[in-house]
């Protein structure tokens, strides 16, 4: 079965007791048959993406030390989850409401930043569409 996640809204702010950047997400997910049925039913979800302040500094990422929050910060919080949820969703079905925080640090994370800013569309799409074929949810 496909699923189809929507990211519905995010709000990205600067944690002043550690500085690190955290964004939290609100997705649904929809079995993509029932989409336009009667029968469709999304689950709604919240997840925080939290990266320290060293782990951005390692990966150079433009203005956090300004403590202000930057696309680029957005762009990679907007992949990191694109992809955790992928990997959730490959492993079973999610459970409604709020799910683990992602936290990214130095120790969990790889030395330089894994992604091309500029291949990233976010967050100029607020509402995105990731359908996840039958394949990769077994």
């Amino acid at each position: 079965m496909q699923k189809t996640v929507a990211f519905l809204d995010y709000k990205p702010s600067i944690n002043s007791s550690n500085d690190a950047f955290e964004c939290q997400f609100k997705f649904s997910v929809i079995d993509s048959a029932l989409i336009g049925t009667p029968r469709q039913n999304e689950s709604i979800h919240t997840i925080k993406v939290q990266m320290s302040d060293f782990l951005m500094s390692s990966w150079g990422l433009p203005g956090f030390k300004g403590f202000s929050v930057t696309e680029a910060m957005i762009k990679i919080a907007f992949q990191s989850v694109e992809e955790h949820i992928t990997e959730q969703l490959k492993k079973g079905s999610l459970q409604e409401g709020e799910l683990a925080p992602l936290i990214m640090t130095t120790a969990n994370s790889p030395k330089s930043c894994p992604y091309n800013l500029s291949n990233i569309p976010y967050p100029k799409k607020l509402l995105l569409r990731l359908t996840l074929p039958k394949w990769m949810l077994c």
